[in-house]
């Protein structure tokens, strides 16, 4: 009895300490966006000259990248979340 609870205790601390990591990764992921934005926008006001062809793809990549995030947050068990009344929107 005593090895199944020492065992189940590892078990919950290694799981913890997984998830723990996962939020660090997360943070740094979410740090790492805002710093490319110094670097894509930029580079996309540069190329891209039509201000709504402009504003689509800069929209469309902040999409891409919250998307991206809740995404490993959510693969990663870091993050759980259930919509309701999703038709209302």
């Amino acid at each position: 009895m005593g090895a199944c609870g020492f065992g189940r205790a590892m078990l919950d601390e290694a799981a913890r300490w997984s998830r723990v990591f996962f939020v660090a990764v997360g943070f740094f992921a979410f740090g790492v966006g805002g710093l490319l934005q110094l670097v894509v926008f930029p580079v996309v006001n540069f190329i891209v000259r039509e201000p709504q062809a402009r504003s689509n793809l800069v929209r469309d990549f902040i999409g891409w990248s919250f998307s991206s995030l809740i995404g490993f947050l959510r693969f990663t068990r870091v993050l759980d979340y259930k919509v309701t009344g999703a038709e209302k929107l």
